[in-house]
């Protein structure tokens, strides 16, 4: 009975220790590039080096916005 608890309990923690090691060697995935994009799109967001110096962007996605408001807001 000990001898099957402590195979059990081995069994349990080698499983969960292999879970842990392979969810964190995955290497990041680098963004798709596709046509007519700006190249500033495709890097992601963050701080880069650029000829004129250092600049900072950030893409990201809005919800819920309505294309027609934006006529009433621009001409005013």
């Amino acid at each position: 009975m000990r001898i099957l608890r402590r195979f059990m309990l081995l069994s349990v923690l080698i499983a969960i220790a292999s879970i842990v090691v392979s969810g964190c060697s995955s290497a990041p995935v680098a963004p798709a590039a596709s046509k007519g994009e700006p190249e500033w799109i495709t890097k992601g967001s963050g701080a880069f080096d650029t000829p004129k110096g250092k600049i900072f962007f950030g893409v990201g996605s809005a919800q819920g916005i309505k294309e027609s408001l934006t006529p009433h807001i621009c001409c005013r």
